[in-house]
């Protein structure tokens, strides 16, 4: 069972309003702030003597709209993980991109369900007590370092939070990102996916910092080489990361695993002690969307983790898998002249 959970909710409406505080009350949260503006919501944040632990915004509101309320609440560290859940009318793509880069973590639209929405709250809820144990166990595993000096864990399949870098956005936000999608707006669009094919081997000698950073420097990696579409990017923990890529020739896809692969190996990354890391990727079939209907909007993304780890076992079958590096060099070699596309996936390893 969920526990009590602190929201503020945003909207120009005061209808609006009063109707989110019945619904989210009558699911059990009936501790909710009711603000009219961006401005007030800023305000009532910052003097608040209890943090909030959720946020409901509406996007169409005059002089601050919801958008960009959900990005200057995410700039308060204490809420960089907070839900934040966008109610509004607006359908668009445009719009679910824009919340969804400035850190919105779901999406509704109006006119509500009252059910779908009180489930949507709880959802937000789970996830608030998620993020209060990891917390939790964060600070028992640093004062545990500070005592027998050693570096903190990180499980290898934690879903490691990456900021800063462009497209990525967690994997709760992902999933909703692409729940919310008519199938027009996923039509035209592809879901790719990609494995560290030896992650074990990377976490089993990486220090709990070190894991993480590793893995966050393969996603700017990966966000990088999907700069020429329109894209949206997420670690699921376990050496896997998920893309979706809007207005995408499927085959600009050819080239992409060898060329993420160099931009890592450029990298020069390395573990704690200086011994040089070698980072195996592989990238699963891209998988369109525009042919499923929404009541399976997230088979695509499905298929394209299946088809991951495939290629990693594919790649396991293959003699000589240790010499991953010299691969690369031949894929290097082969795109610097005109022939290079006709590198198939087979000979880097995919």
């Amino acid at each position: 069972m969920v526990g009590p959970m602190k929201i503020l909710a945003v909207d120009d409406d005061e209808i609006i309003l009063e109707l989110l505080k019945e619904v989210v009350g009558a699911a059990g949260f009936p501790d909710i702030t009711l603000v009219t503006s961006g401005a007030e919501a800023l305000h009532t944040i910052q003097n608040s003597p209890t943090r909030f632990d959720c946020f409901l915004l509406d996007i169409q509101m005059p002089e601050m709209d919801g958008i960009e309320l959900c990005h200057l609440i995410r700039k308060f560290p204490a809420y960089r993980s907070a839900p934040i859940l966008m109610i509004t009318a607006m359908a668009d793509r445009q719009y679910i991109d824009r919340a969804f880069t400035a850190g919105a973590s779901d999406y509704v639209t109006k006119p509500f369900d009252v059910l779908e929405l009180g489930t949507r709250v709880n959802l937000a809820a789970r996830l608030v007590q998620e993020h209060a144990a990891a917390e939790d166990k964060s600070f028992a595993l640093e004062a545990l370092r500070d005592q027998i000096e050693t570096k903190s864990p990180v499980a290898i399949s934690e879903e490691i939070r990456i900021e800063g870098v462009a497209g990525v956005i967690d994997k709760l936000a992902f999933e909703n990102y692409l729940l919310q999608l008519t199938r027009g707006g996923l039509f035209g669009s592809c879901i790719v996916a990609f494995q560290v094919a030896n992650i074990a081997t990377i976490h089993q000698h990486s220090s709990g910092t070190d894991f993480s950073n590793t893995i966050i420097d393969i996603a700017e990696a990966i966000s990088d080489n999907l700069r020429r579409s329109e894209f949206f990017l997420s670690y699921r923990g376990n050496g896997q990361f998920v893309a979706i890529c809007h207005k995408v020739v499927m085959d600009t896809f050819n080239d992409l695993p060898g060329e993420i692969s160099m931009s890592i190996r450029d990298m020069e990354l390395v573990y704690d002690n200086g011994a040089k890391m070698d980072v195996q990727l592989v990238m699963g079939q891209p998988v369109k969307c525009g042919f499923f209907s929404s009541k399976s909007t997230l088979e695509p993304l499905y298929k394209a983790v299946d088809s991951a780890e495939g290629a990693v076992q594919s790649l396991r079958r293959l003699p000589n898998n240790s010499g991953w590096s010299s691969k690369i060099d031949t894929i290097r070699n082969r795109l610097k002249h005109p022939s290079a596309k006709n590198v198939s996936k087979l000979e880097m390893g995919f």
